[in-house]
């Protein structure tokens, strides 16, 4: 997200800039293991670029309510990063939520056994 300051709106840093996957062909990643086992992640060569520019209805998974917020402003390849950004970083602070909860309650249980 671009942060304001002084009035002006700057652009996202670099390092914290992502692509999703779906802007790259199968030949962009490494052929091996990952893509027997969905579970793992595929990772880009170094020489990738991205090459598929999707319309929004072209694109699966995607949020259709959350497309047409912004259909009017902004083109169809950055929403669908916008969209798959934002439930990446969902599903990353839930995780973490969830963890955290797991370490809480692993305490609590041993705190009962020492009491008990």
């Amino acid at each position: 997200m671009a942060e304001k300051k002084g009035g002006y709106v700057l652009p996202p840093k670099v390092e914290f800039a992502r692509i999703c996957s779906v802007h790259f062909s199968q030949e962009s990643f490494h052929q091996g293991r990952a893509r027997k086992d969905p579970v793992k992640k595929r990772h880009l060569l170094p020489s990738a670029v991205p090459t598929l520019f999707l319309n929004c209805s072209e694109a699966p998974n995607v949020n259709k309510n959350a497309v047409a917020e912004y259909k009017d402003s902004l083109p169809d390849e950055v929403l669908l990063c916008l969209v798959r950004t934002r439930t990446y970083i969902q599903i990353k602070e839930n995780a973490k939520k969830s963890y955290v909860n797991r370490e809480r309650r692993k305490k609590e249980k041993k705190m009962k056994k020492l009491v008990s």
